[in-house]
């Protein structure tokens, strides 16, 4: 019983690994695989960017405003903007006044 089995499954490999007959028509096929697969995950890659974007911000600007980095070096970077802090995250930024 296990012998059929394994020799089913070498026949498969046969026949995965022999050639193509027709090499045009594998290869219209696999050039439009690619750009299915490319063009349609763009959706996707740009609600999951946007989503990273926002939760690195939030994260940046918390470590900005909770001291670990003195704020000399922040204002040297920023000369002309002071971070304020609403809440839990630095939500916004006022200029000086």
């Amino acid at each position: 019983m296990i012998f059929y089995y394994f020799g089913e499954y070498l026949l498969l490999l046969k026949k995965v690994f022999k050639r193509p007959e027709k090499w045009r028509v594998y290869w219209k096929q696999i050039l439009y695989e690619m750009n299915d697969i490319g063009v349609g995950s763009l959706g996707l890659i740009l609600i999951i960017s946007t989503f990273i974007g926002a939760v690195m911000t939030m994260q940046i600007a918390y470590q900005l405003d909770s001291g670990f980095i003195p704020n000399s070096v922040i204002r040297a970077n920023q000369p002309r903007f002071q971070y304020s802090r609403v809440g839990a995250y630095n939500l916004g930024v006022s200029a000086y006044g």
